[in-house]
């Protein structure tokens, strides 16, 4: 049935949606008191219907202009806040509903849809409207109009996308959970093979499963995983259909990570698997299945297990393969990357797919790609971690070393010194390489930016956790002898005093006395220093701030320890005067069974 596009609106002084409610008002009187104030929502495409289309008429939703019609139409965005915005609109919608429930509307196919149209983009404007739709019965009228018309794979569809909108409210979470709505989708996905359908239904339940209280009775997340599998099985190359299912199961194992032994069991994973196979670099079927193994991995020993099993190291090698051809000019889609490589850094925890992943080349491989794309933060960052967890081990480190990987790692974390993410793991990775350097290689490499990390490090004191890391970093740097010097010239104890001044978080107050306590004992002079800097007075303190914490109050105490171990006589008259001394006493009496302090 060919129909043209309605003129815009403008065009012709009125709603386009005016024959619409002139026909309902004519199929109901009691609509006779709405006017219609709403605008063409950008939710669903108009179905290009005559207004008097019945049930065995076939619906379809067509684009409006060349475009290729959507399969999953999006949420409307928000419209602006306007004095019409606020209008009874949902008593119109939910009046509308209640005639469209009715023996004579709900005949009208067209009628609606374009009313579930209306609903979608008014559902979707914003947080207030969403909870006085529901307050006013919205979700059993939706359930309502279902069950007049249970086979209409497009109105079905649209009621789904509503209750998607309803699902971002607790309110409407708890609605749907009470009218059984949950259970229902359950069962309309199974008897619909429609894509739309599955596509949109998927949507909704990951709505519902990703926010609030609700979580899913064993049941019915059973029966959800079970069609999860049938559908990616149903329809393998529907790229929005792949993308909602995945998306679905990830908000699945989050909010419930014991059914990942559930996924395991019917071999869903290995499918999840074969589908991350088959895509294309740059699809979003590749992010989102990506997003999940990751997920995956991180919550389940088993999980990565099984996927270490099912090859997924190879697969990252397969999918990383074209960017070790790229030079420093090269560019590369970021988006399509950093899924791969979170799935590497996550993999790399186990010993046995480092082992892996070593005899593949990616070792190599990561290096290459952090000095040929370091340009960008997000791969810099990632390569990073990738290089953090390949230094785990003495081989690696030792492979790293004399490939330079701590020149480049310091380089990014010269590039990059606000990115707290790119600080962070570059800072990891110098710990590890710095850690198994048997021969001062990687100290020597290092030494021309010392003051550039102390400096970074300056930089991030809000970040409790790139002051972690980069206290670890300096900690090892610290070892030997012309680590302590050069990170003493370069200001490394204005810094500690900083830390222990203005931190509250015991991580960082513990890092930083580390650094402190390998400082102390390079001589006599940097102990003084080191008091002078106010770094003693600040030690004393966290005895006392700090007494129930067992590891501050040892690496305190070792701190002070070694700030007079030179026999400083300076120190101990300084120590003496501030109450170190009865300090440590009752330090001792308050943890005498803890063999640490």
């Amino acid at each position: 049935m060919h129909s043209t596009p309605h003129p815009p609106a403008s065009s012709r002084g009125v709603s386009p949606y005016s024959s619409v409610f002139r026909t309902l008002k004519q199929l109901s009187p009691e609509l006779a008191a709405f006017t219609v104030t709403s605008r063409p929502p950008s939710g669903f495409t108009t179905p290009h219907l005559d207004s008097k289309a019945r049930l065995d008429t076939p619906v379809q939703f067509c684009a409006t202009s060349r475009a290729a019609p959507p399969t999953l139409p999006a949420i409307a965005k928000p419209r602006a806040k306007t004095s019409r915005t606020r209008e009874p609109q949902d008593g119109r919608l939910i009046g509308i509903l209640a005639a469209l429930n009715g023996e004579v509307c709900g005949r009208n196919i067209a009628m609606c849809l374009r009313t579930l149209r209306d609903a979608d983009t008014f559902c979707g404007a914003s947080q207030p409207l969403r909870v006085e739709f529901v307050e006013k019965g919205g979700v059993r009228l939706l359930l309502g109009l279902l069950d007049r018309h249970p086979q209409h794979s497009s109105l079905l569809a649209g009621i789904m996308m509503v209750l998607r909108a309803l699902s971002k409210e607790e309110i409407g979470r708890s609605a749907m959970v009470q009218a059984g709505v949950i259970q229902r989708v359950l069962d309309w996905l199974a008897d619909h093979s429609d894509t739309v359908v599955q596509t949109c239904g998927m949507a909704m339940l990951e709505s519902v499963v990703s926010g609030g209280k609700f979580r899913l009775e064993d049941s019915q997340r059973k029966v959800l995983i079970n069609q999860i599998m049938e559908t990616l099985g149903a329809s393998p190359d529907v790229v929005q259909v792949q993308v909602a299912c995945v998306a679905c199961l990830r908000s699945l194992v989050i909010r419930s990570p014991d059914s990942i032994d559930q996924i395991l069991e019917i071999n869903l994973l290995a499918m999840v698997f074969r589908a991350t196979t088959r895509s294309r670099n740059d699809s979003p079927v590749l992010r989102h299945c990506c997003l999940l193994l990751t997920t995956v991995a991180d919550l389940s020993q088993k999980g990565a297990c099984k996927l270490l099993e099912l090859g997924l190291v190879k697969l990252v090698h397969q999918l990383l393969s074209p960017l070790l051809k790229l030079g420093q000019n090269d560019t590369v889609e970021v988006m399509a990357v950093a899924p791969v490589l979170d799935v590497l850094c996550q993999m790399l925890k186990l010993a046995e797919a480092r082992d892996q992943a070593r005899d593949l080349g990616l070792e190599e491989g990561v290096h290459a790609i952090l000095s040929n794309l370091s340009t960008s933060e997000v791969i810099a960052a990632r390569c990073c971690n990738a290089i953090w967890s390949f230094a785990a081990d003495q081989s690696g480190a030792a492979n790293l070393v004399e490939a330079g990987a701590v020149g480049t790692v310091l380089s990014v974390l010269q590039m990059f010194g606000t990115d707290l993410q790119v600080q962070r793991h570059g800072m990891l990775a110098l710990s590890n390489m710095l850690a198994a350097d048997e021969h001062s290689t990687a100290r020597m490499q290092i030494a021309g930016s010392v003051k550039a990390l102390v400096d970074g490090l300056h930089g991030n004191m809000s970040s409790g956790t790139a002051l972690c890391e980069g206290c670890m970093a300096l900690t090892q740097l610290a070892v030997s002898s012309d680590g302590k010097q050069m990170l003493v010239a370069a200001g490394a104890v204005d810094t500690m005093a900083c830390i222990l001044r203005t931190r509250r978080d015991p991580a960082s107050l513990g890092q930083a006395l580390g650094v402190l306590i390998n400082l102390a004992t390079l001589s006599s002079s940097t102990q003084t220093g080191i008091t002078s800097m106010g770094c003693t007075r600040q030690i004393i303190k966290l005895l006392t701030r700090y007494k129930d914490n067992v590891s501050i109050q040892a690496r305190c105490c070792w701190a002070l320890s070694n700030l007079v171990c030179f026999r400083n006589a300076d120190n101990q008259i300084f120590m003496l005067k501030q109450g170190a001394l009865l300090r440590v006493f009752k330090t001792l009496t308050y943890h005498k069974t803890s063999p640490k302090v």
